[in-house]
This record gives C-alpha cells, structure tokens and sequence, in this order.
C-alpha cells in the first residue's frame, strides 16, 4: 500500500513539473510572439496629416508592445502628428491628434503675412462663434457725400471689400486667449465655469490687405462677416442708405 502510494506521489509531482515546465513555456513563447506594430516611413513635421505611405509595419516581441503603441493602422491614417517626428520611431496614440484640430498656422509659411487687430463685441464677433483657423469676410461702412450742382448729397453704404480671410487669434479685452463657448459651456480644471468674451480679433493678412484694412478703420467701420464651411466668394453690389453719390476706392500710392 505505501509503495502505490508513493508511486502516486512520484506520478503527481511528475506531472505538476511537467504542467509547470508548460506553463512556463506557454508564457514564454506569449512573451516572444512576433507583435505587428507601426513605424513613420519618413519624417513628418508637425500638423501633417498622416497618409498610408508614411507609416510602415514591423514585427516586435509581445512583451516589448507597450499600451501607447498603435497596432492598428485604421487608427493611424488621417490623423495628424502633435509634433515633428522622425523616419523609424514608432508610431504611438499620444502623437496623434484629430485632423480638424490641426493648428493651420504651424503648416503655413507665414513670411508674407502680417497681424491686423480689430476691435469687436461679442455680436460683432459673430455672436462669438470665431477661433483661430475660422475664416471672415470684411464689410466696411461709411458715410459719404457728393455734390450735383447746388445740391450736396448724403449717404450710408456698406460693402464688403476683402473675402476669405484668416482669423489669427481671437483674444478678450485685456488681451487673454478668448475661450468658445457657443457649443456649451467651458469649465476650468477646478471645475468652475470660464466667463469670456471677445474684444479683439487678429486677422492673418497680406501686407496689401493690412494697408487697405488700416485705411478703412481710419475713414469708417470694418466689421466681421462669418463665413460657414461651405461658403463661396460672391460679388455682391453693395448697399447705399440716403441720396445717392459715388464713391471710389483704389490702390495707389499719393507719396509717389
């Protein structure tokens, strides 16, 4: 009886070792198992929205895969990157941003444009719905006069006189960063509800158009236009207010 016994022992602990010897093995390969995961195919500077061509697929150990790494490519192509990244690095979820988020002015060689501010209210703002990126048309209006014979002439006309143009920033009064709240209401970390309004939009603009923009402020009003997504340029005729007189308006440089 007790050498059955001990002959179930040694079956026991033999067949423990060997579940144990599995086990281990099992693991092991687990650990070692090629993993697919992703690479940038070249550099890429910030704001670039990635294309199947930038990314390339490498095989790495499982245990090397950590929870940044992105193992599908559906959740790479269309992204954009936060910042440069570099032929060979591997291509983690903390790099990417929603195309749409894309700061355009990181993309945008800039040396040809200038800064141009403009005083708003909250409805001159277009109710407030502006940030940077968003894209205005211009309006001005003025008073004008004319005479036709002994008779002066008096009027309003209002027109629009510069079209698609780049909203820089959009700060406060005093010169914060404006916060968007039309789509619902902004908390702070602290959880307490951002009060702002606009004051101040600055447009991104040719040195023509700032030298144009800077003129207008000076004889008259220049107001925001919002634009919507799909809005096309429309020439319109503008719009005149009490006795008629032309007005003319061109480029030309008087110290010449």
């Amino acid at each position: 009886m007790k050498k059955n016994r001990k002959a179930v022992m040694i079956i026991l602990e033999a067949a423990a070792l060997v579940g144990l010897a599995g086990g281990f093995y099992y693991v092991q390969q687990k650990q070692i198992a090629p993993t697919t995961v992703y690479e940038y195919s070249r550099d890429l500077k910030e704001s670039t929205v990635i294309t199947s061509s930038d990314i390339s697929q490498v095989t790495v150990p499982a245990d090397a895969v950590t929870s940044k790494m992105v193992t599908n490519p559906d959740d790479i192509v269309g992204k954009a990157v936060d910042s440069d990244v570099y032929a060979g690095d591997y291509i983690t979820s903390s790099a990417l941003v929603d195309a749409e988020d894309v700061d355009i002015f990181s993309t945008m060689d800039l040396s040809n444009y200038r800064q141009v501010a403009i005083e708003v209210s909250r409805q001159d703002c277009v109710g407030g719905n502006l940030s940077s990126g968003d894209r205005v048309d211009l309006g001005y209006i003025a008073r004008g006069s004319a005479t036709e014979g002994t008779e002066n002439l008096a009027f309003t006309y209002s027109t629009t006189f510069m079209k698609d143009v780049l909203v820089y920033k959009v700060l406060t009064g005093s010169g914060d960063e404006y916060v968007n709240q039309t789509d619902g209401p902004v908390y702070d970390e602290d959880g307490n509800k951002i009060q702002s309004t606009p004051g101040i939009v600055i447009l991104a603009v040719t040195a023509d158009q700032a030298e144009e923009i800077l003129a207008r402020q000076t004889t008259g009003t220049v107001k925001l236009i919002g634009r919507f997504d799909t809005s096309e340029d429309t020439d319109t005729t503008g719009y005149i207010m009490g006795d008629y007189g032309k007005v003319y308006t061109y480029y030309a440089n008087p110290e010449e």
